[in-house]
Parts: structure tokens; C-alpha cells; sequence
């Protein structure tokens, strides 16, 4: 969901600023430094939570780890079309 907002947040803010800009370039300004000022304050907030909040970074052990070791097994387990050898191949030869 915070991700969607960091998204959001802007193209609102640059919409909003696009429409008001019609009407008067300041208000277009000033929304513009709103909605920045919005998603500054979410990214500062994301960060706090997560680094702050963290008895990860106490131990220094703030890197996320990943087990990808399916990955391998899975592509090793599979049969790809491509690998398959031509003796394998049960077409017969075109005249």
C-alpha cells in the first residue's frame, strides 16, 4: 500500500497542479509543493519505520536476506522446449 501511495501521491499532485494552473500559476505552485511535501513526508515515515523501529539495525544485520535456491531447483527440474534434443524429435522429414 506505500508503495501505491509513493506513486499516487505525485500524479494526484501533478494533476491537480496541471488543472489549477489554468486558472492561476500560483495555485498550480503551491500544489505542487503540497503534494511534494506529502510524499517526502510518507518516504520519511517508511524510512523511520523501518530503520528506527528495526532491532535489526542494533545488529547491523539490516540487509534483507533472500533463499533463491528454488530458482535453480526448479529450472534444473524443468523440461524446456528448446533444450530438448533432435533425436528426441518424433517429426517425420518433409519430402
Amino acid at each position: 500500500m506505500m508503495l501505491t501511495l509513493l506513486v499516487i501521491i505525485p500524479l494526484a499532485g501533478g494533476f491537480l497542479a496541471w488543472l489549477l494552473g489554468r486558472w492561476h500559476p500560483r495555485w498550480a505552485r503551491w500544489t505542487a509543493l503540497a503534494f511534494s511535501l506529502a510524499g517526502l513526508g510518507l518516504t520519511l515515515a517508511i524510512w523511520a519505520r523501518h530503520f528506527l523501529g528495526s532491532p535489526a539495525v542494533a545488529t547491523g544485520k539490516w540487509v534483507e536476506q533472500t533463499d533463491v535456491s528454488w530458482i535453480l531447483n526448479w529450472a534444473s527440474a524443468s523440461t524446456w522446449p528448446w533444450t530438448a534434443s533432435a533425436s528426441s524429435c518424433s517429426c517425420s522429414p518433409s519430402p
